[in-house]
């Protein structure tokens, strides 16, 4: 996957997170930022490490 497509799946997987626990579970609104920034940069370091990993093997 390239670095443009993790980004998009990224950034539309951590709205719909967000939007699901503000609708869902009622999380306040003015509390959802921060966790969403934590939950895009760990969503995002791990699409990386799984992105090198397949990188890795496709070259052997």
């Amino acid at each position: 996957m390239t670095t443009r497509g993790l980004l998009i799946q990224t950034l539309i997987a951590t709205v719909l997170w967000g939007l699901g626990m503000v609708l869902v579970f009622d999380w306040p609104r003015a509390e959802i930022l921060k966790p969403m920034v934590f939950f895009a940069a760990v969503y995002w370091g791990i699409g990386r490490i799984i992105g090198l990993i397949l990188a890795k093997r496709s070259q052997k």
